[in-house]
Parts: C-alpha cells; structure tokens; sequence
C-alpha cells in the first residue's frame, strides 16, 4: 500500500501498545519492560519495518504518494511479528506467551489469512506463523 495506509498500520500498531500499557492486561513486573519496547518502536529504526520514513504527510496527493511506493522485502515482516510477540510476552504470566490464550487468538488469526488466497497479505502471514509457532506443541496437523 501506500505511505498513508503503512503510516495508519504502524500508528494503529503503536496505539494498541499504548492501550496494553494503560490496561490491566500487563502484569506488574513486565510493565517496565513493554514501555520500554514502547519507546523502542517509535524510533526511526523500527518505523522503517513498518515502511514508515521520517516524512510521511497525509496532506499528499493519492497519486504523489503511488508515486514514491517503497518496495520492502519479506525479511522486514520478521522484525514486525517479533516486536507484537514481544508484546504478548508482557501480558503473559510466565517467561513467554506461548500456549497462553492471546498467543492461541493471535495463531488463530494468522493461520487463517496465511491459507487464504490473498496475493498481498499470504507471504507475510506465512512469515508471521513461522515467528509466532517457536514451540513443537503448536504445529500440530490442525494448524497445518
């Protein structure tokens, strides 16, 4: 998509980081943690997974913002899904998120649009569930 749609992803991104950190979801002793990860995101650094620069303007023209599409590659997606894993791994009890029920939410979303013919959204959800399915438990014939 364009800057604006990728802008709107990442600001959703952030927002919902910003709703964890207000909530009671968050356990206590990982609360420091994920506003740390939350400073860390708004850098320039993890904008660019995004394909977020420094000079995004809604204020552009459709056809300006077609003009200056960036082409990113398929790697960057695995920066995105570690950075939502390590968010889910704040809302969890334990060391990680694995098997808890936001982790089996999240692998129910992506196994979904990762077997669904969808050109775009296919090779990064493929991607996703290869990040969030860290654990041999998970890949069962089920998921596959």
């Amino acid at each position: 998509g364009d800057s604006l749609i990728r802008s709107n992803v990442y600001t959703l991104f952030l927002n919902t980081v910003h709703s964890v950190i207000s909530s009671t979801i968050v356990y206590p002793d990982k609360l420091q943690t994920l506003r740390f990860l939350f400073i860390e995101l708004q850098q320039l650094a993890n904008r660019i997974h995004f394909g977020v620069g420094a000079d995004v303007t809604p204020y552009k023209l459709r056809i300006d913002r077609d003009n200056n599409l960036a082409t990113l590659p398929i790697g960057i997606v695995e920066n995105v899904a570690n950075s939502i894993f390590s968010v889910l791994n704040c809302c969890s009890p334990g060391s990680n998120c694995i098997g808890t029920i936001q982790h089996s939410r999240f692998l129910s979303l992506i196994s979904n649009a990762a077997f669904k013919k969808n050109f775009s959204i296919q090779p990064r959800a493929i991607t996703t569930l290869g990040i969030i399915c860290r654990h041999e438990s998970i890949v069962t014939d089920d998921l596959i």
